[in-house]
């Protein structure tokens, strides 16, 4: 039977060749896109929010909320990926 592997593209790059220096930007880079495009979508929604029929203006707002959320997980997933390849002299790892 195959082995099988999670399909997100951070576990096939690395489970094929390893992680080169390519790869983990591409990687890096990916969530930093991510995490501004969130905070680009909190703008619009906070922006608009004028321009809205008042009985729908809410919808605005819980977006916002959903962005805040969204940007907050990736821009931790971020600083957790870009913290897993630094060397912690003190843990030795």
């Amino acid at each position: 039977m195959e082995k099988l592997i999670n399909a997100n593209f951070e576990n096939i790059i690395g489970a094929t060749t390893g992680y080169s220096e390519i790869a983990y930007q591409f990687v890096s880079h990916i969530l930093t896109l991510g995490y501004a495009i969130m905070l680009a979508g909190l703008f619009y929604f906070v922006l608009t929010i004028k321009n809205v029929a008042p009985k729908y203006r809410m919808s605005n707002l819980l977006s916002g909320v959903v962005m805040v959320s969204a940007f907050l997980l990736l821009f931790a997933q971020a600083g957790n990926w870009v913290t897993s390849f630094s060397y912690n002299q003190e843990a030795g790892k």
